[in-house]
């Protein structure tokens, strides 16, 4: 026990507090200043996180603008050349309409086509042949005596007037048959020139595979179907049709034209997408 001495004339000190508890309190205030700037250091950088978050943003806004506006054109041509592959018959029917008068009905001088002319000349020489052969015989038989020659040639019978028409009819009319002729051959000719433009429209490499048939998604559609139920992609049927390889540029090229095609027929050309880039028929 501690004696406190005093005089009559000092009091008594009061006690000394504590130094563990002052020291603990000192350490309690600091931490709580350090935790509180850490959390406003907190604050301040997802701010900044934040302001280049949007900032990136909007520049990768504008570059997507610009990407976009040189693809579209791009996008249309290959949309083009797909639609030109996939529907075969229509550019055929097209390019016929363009190169064979004889279709339209009108050839290139504005005229109508040899088939119609000869055509309308039968007609024509059917109805007036008969009436001058008919002219003829009257002539001879009311003025007789109107020829100036010395030995009037009699004029020709009924019989004979009509045989010589009936071979006039027949020569003109073996004239349009050579001109329908003519014209079938003209037609299936263009329709053959048709089929090669719509094949070599493609600019794939020469394969005979490939030549058997007429368009690519015809080709395909065959591969496919001969594969079923698997799944192939672009490279496989690069693979399939070009079995000997390709050098590095036609494998691109022969890749990108089987890779549209399977892209632009999946669900109208009798296969299906199962991924990105893989394809199977649709049994």
């Amino acid at each position: 026990m501690v004696t406190i001495e005093s005089s009559p004339t000092q009091l008594p000190q009061p006690p000394n507090p504590p130094v563990v508890a002052k020291e603990a309190l000192s350490k309690l205030v600091q931490y709580y200043q350090e935790l509180a700037f850490y959390h406003r250091s907190l604050v301040d950088r997802y701010q900044q996180l934040l302001e280049q978050h949007i900032s990136e943003a909007k520049v990768a806004e504008t570059q997507l603008a610009s990407i976009e506006a040189i693809l579209s054109p791009l996008t249309a041509h290959s949309q083009k050349i797909a639609d030109t592959i996939l529907n075969p018959t229509t550019t055929t029917e097209e390019i016929a309409d363009q190169t064979s008068p004889l279709e339209s009905g009108i050839n290139g001088n504005g005229q109508q086509p040899k088939e119609e002319e000869s055509q309308l000349v039968t007609t024509k020489l059917e109805k007036k042949v008969p009436n001058q052969a008919e002219e003829k015989i009257a002539i001879g038989v009311k003025h007789p005596e109107s020829a100036t020659s010395d030995t009037p040639e009699l004029p020709k019978t009924k019989t004979e007037t009509t045989a010589s028409n009936t071979k006039a009819i027949k020569t003109v009319k073996n004239n349009s048959t050579k001109s329908k002729q003519v014209a079938k051959t003209t037609k299936e000719k263009t329709t053959t020139r048709d089929k090669k433009v719509a094949k070599s429209s493609s600019n794939l490499p020469v394969s005979q595979k490939l030549d058997q048939y007429d368009t690519i998604g015809i080709a395909v559609r065959a591969y496919l179907k001969e594969r079923s139920p698997e799944v192939v992609t672009a490279a496989d049927v690069v693979h399939y049709f070009y079995p000997d390889g390709l050098d590095a540029s036609n494998r691109k090229k022969a890749q990108a034209s089987f890779s549209t095609c399977l892209s632009k027929g999946a669900g109208k050309q009798g296969w299906v997408r199962t991924s990105v880039g893989r394809y199977a028929w649709d049994s």
